[in-house]
């Protein structure tokens, strides 16, 4: 895909305001807004299309144990797994604080993994790039444009219309399977039941910077 430079987009803003040789905005300062919009541009993408950005982690429960640090870079979960096999992937239920008290901590060793939509890396240095999403980074480089030109209390009308513009095009290009109906799944036996699962862990919260980790009670042999 293609990329775009901390340095890229600070000259681009800089050429599209016609502020090419002012130094009434710093670079500094730009570069604080270029993470704000990169930030902004990284949200929509991520709540749009929620594995648009997916990284998986992986976890070896301990018997007894239901806290396990979640990775650093950690924004979102979007679902957690016990590996059955190589291939066998089963999905945990997020439980409510209602559900707790049905649950206990895993009694043995098992493999979960956490697939989840990691924080966005900010640029610092000018040769820093992020993704520039198929010519997304047209929102950031319009996006800078309006805030040098309200810094300086020019008209920002056509930037702004170009901004909405963009990001509706945005949301409307993001890649999407198409191919899968919606459907209504019971997941109440198909999450929680251990038989004929071998792996006895079975739901999932997220609290304070942890992923807790819980089996069923009692568990079946």
């Amino acid at each position: 895909m293609p990329t775009a430079t901390l340095l890229d987009l600070r000259t681009r803003a800089r050429q599209r305001a016609n502020m090419e040789n002012s130094t009434f905005v710093t670079d500094a300062e730009l570069n604080r807004l270029v993470n704000t919009h990169h930030f902004r541009l990284y949200n929509t993408l991520a709540i749009a299309v929620p594995y648009y950005y997916s990284k998986d982690f992986a976890i070896t429960t301990v018997a007894g144990q239901i806290p396990y640090p979640l990775p650093p870079d950690f924004r979102s979960a979007q679902v957690v797994y016990a590996v059955e096999q190589a291939d066998q992937y089963r999905p945990l239920r997020n439980l409510t604080d209602f559900q707790r008290n049905v649950y206990r901590a895993p009694a043995g060793t098992y493999s979960v993994s956490l697939r989840y939509t990691p924080m966005p890396t900010p640029l610092v240095a000018d040769a820093d790039t992020l993704d520039g999403f198929a010519g997304y980074d047209e929102f950031i480089v319009a996006a800078l444009a309006r805030d040098l030109i309200l810094k300086e209390e020019g008209d920002v009308g056509t930037l702004i219309d170009e901004m909405s513009q963009l990001k509706a095009e945005i949301v409307a290009t993001l890649p999407r399977d198409q191919g899968q109906p919606e459907y209504v799944t019971e997941v109440e036996y198909a999450i929680d039941w251990p038989y004929p699962y071998r792996q006895a862990v079975n739901a999932y919260q997220i609290r304070a910077g942890f992923l807790d980790l819980y089996a069923i009670s009692p568990v079946w042999p």
